[in-house]
């Protein structure tokens, strides 16, 4: 098959839009865009690896040779929530997800290359009862799915210099069963709506600057996504709240270097705009604020053809503890995850990476109205990619 041809196919997998609830340091943002990012704490602003290097820097794809990469991460969640609304009312859950991604890169000169990746995230919890037992409640359930994939240009000004520019077309998923509110009369459960959809485009820029051969600086922008509103849910759950549950903003900054021949430095700053996404806000319980979020990250080349990796992500958690309560349903509490992983070249043109991520500080203790709720969770991911050059 022609490299253009696997290209061309690339995109119409990618319209499908697949993608699954996941948590990480960030919101409902993963450590990581692919396993080779994953293992180094989430850090590829100034680090292009791979035919995925366009999901965080669009400017990224004309430093990378054309190929195609799929990968799976698999979450593994463990949710415990004691003395929720009432003493001694404790609830559980457990999740296993595996959650898609991939990428493919095509030069179509010396100058110009095209990219389609993946991107997106989630939240979301099943847990095995209801949240207030004895009032004939049903489980509580919700799931929040954003599945976006980006078609990607990006220009090569000089040998050493690239610009990059993408659509983000978002697909959105989200249902919710056995939500209480408070009412006059007493707590009481919104309808069961299912699944509701909703689709936005947005923008996704970059730059990518390679001074001397040892040493690069990107930078990289993110739009607000506008989604379309969530049918049923506009109603009740997100009225006053915008109808729907928008994407947020994001910029970026990072830097790598290489002091020897085998070793690679890296790091990344994001900051992410939270309070724009009214459904997150205050006003709607979440309380989610902006967040920094600090990677770190280095590569060595311990063997000819075999890479290992290693990094950690670093963030103030995206909400106060006042508002744990509603952050029950998106139990992603970790602001700090270990990584590590690994590359491993298989023939002339293929390779396979691993990558592992444990979240750490999953533990938050309510205060303010949520004086006495204590939400412990326990999560990490498992990583695998293929990857192809053509």
């Amino acid at each position: 098959m022609r490299a253009f041809d696997i290209f061309a196919a690339g995109i119409c997998l990618g319209s499908l839009g697949t993608a699954f609830p996941a948590q990480a340091t960030d919101g409902y943002y993963l450590t990581g865009a692919n396993a080779r990012a994953t293992g180094m704490g989430g850090v590829g602003i100034a680090l292009p690896a791979g035919p995925e290097a366009a999901t965080i820097n669009p400017a990224g794809a004309a430093f990378v040779e054309n190929g195609f990469e799929i990968g799976v991460r698999l979450l593994m969640l463990e949710t415990r929530t004691s003395n929720l609304f009432v003493p001694g009312n404790n609830v559980a859950a457990d999740q296993y997800q595996p959650i898609p991604d991939f990428g493919i890169n095509y030069h179509l000169n010396d100058k110009v290359t095209l990219a389609v990746t993946s991107f997106g995230g989630g939240l979301g919890q099943s847990y095995s009862q209801p949240f207030l037992p004895g009032m004939g409640f049903s489980k509580e359930r919700a799931n929040f799915i954003q599945a976006g994939i980006s078609p990607t240009v990006a220009l090569k000004v000089r040998d050493n210099l690239s610009i990059g520019v993408g659509l983000g077309l978002v697909n959105e998923f989200f249902r919710a069963r056995g939500v209480i509110v408070p009412t006059p009369q007493g707590p009481t459960q919104l309808p069961n709506h299912g699944w509701s959809q909703a689709f936005g485009v947005g923008g996704r820029f970059g730059v990518l600057w390679k001074p001397v051969p040892t040493l690069a600086v990107g930078a990289t922008y993110m739009t607000k996504v506008r989604m379309s509103r969530l049918k049923g849910y506009d109603e009740d759950l997100l009225a006053g709240l915008g109808e729907s549950i928008d994407m947020p903003s994001q910029i970026g900054a990072g830097i790598s270097v290489k002091p020897n021949a085998r070793l690679t430095l890296g790091f990344d700053f994001l900051r992410t705009y939270w309070s724009d996404v009214k459904a997150f806000s205050e006003q709607a319980g979440f309380g989610w604020r902006d967040n920094n979020i600090y990677k770190f990250g280095a590569a060595y080349d311990l063997l000819p053809g075999f890479t290992v990796r290693a990094g950690t992500s670093l963030a103030r958690r995206h909400f106060g503890s006042d508002f744990l309560l509603a952050n029950v349903n998106t139990p992603g509490t970790s602001s700090k995850s270990l990584t590590f992983g690994f590359t491993k070249r298989v023939g002339e043109k293929d390779e396979i990476s691993f990558s592992a991520d444990y979240e750490l500080n999953g533990k938050v203790e309510g205060t303010g109205h949520a004086q006495g709720t204590v939400l412990r969770s326990r999560y990490g991911f498992a990583g695998v990619s293929f990857t192809h050059r053509l």
